[in-house]
């Protein structure tokens, strides 16, 4: 449903399916014991940067000309990102034996930690990451248009 929702911004699509599996393989990977080191490999904070370059790189392709033209997009995959992460998260509140580092439902106050985490973790830490892909992808746009 986040990839079909993502269409409506095709630029978004790619960037935003693969985010999407590196929070499934590391979520996966660390629930199913493996050491951090293994786990950390498959994280999603690289999948930002590289989804960053590509918005920069292809968005002229999709009529993304100016860096103006690129904040919705950006923020788009900045939320989309952090909307992965909040599904691997709800997976971990409520299944019993889906442990992972994002959210341990043994400490209690469950709804109310959640609750935080969609308010600080999603809804804020997507926009900071919309914005840094926003300057990203509007200086290789920038970088790699062909000179006039």
């Amino acid at each position: 449903a986040i990839v079909f929702t993502l269409w409506r911004w095709p630029v978004t699509v790619g960037p935003g399916a693969c985010l999407g599996a590196l929070v499934i393989l590391r979520y996966w990977t660390e629930a199913m014991g493996l050491p951090p080191a293994n786990t950390a490999a498959w994280s999603s904070t690289v999948g930002v940067l590289v989804s960053a370059i590509y918005l920069g790189a292809i968005g002229s392709r999709f009529g993304l000309n100016t860096g103006r033209q690129l904040f919705i997009p950006a923020l788009v995959l900045g939320w989309t990102w952090r909307v992965w992460i909040l599904l691997a998260t709800l997976l971990s509140a409520l299944v019993p034996f889906y442990k992972t580092h994002f959210f341990d439902p043994s400490q209690g106050e469950v709804a109310w930690r959640l609750l935080r985490f969609v308010a600080g973790g999603v809804l804020v830490e997507g926009l900071i990451a919309g914005l840094l892909v926003w300057g990203i992808a509007a200086w290789i746009s920038r970088a790699t248009r062909p000179s006039a």
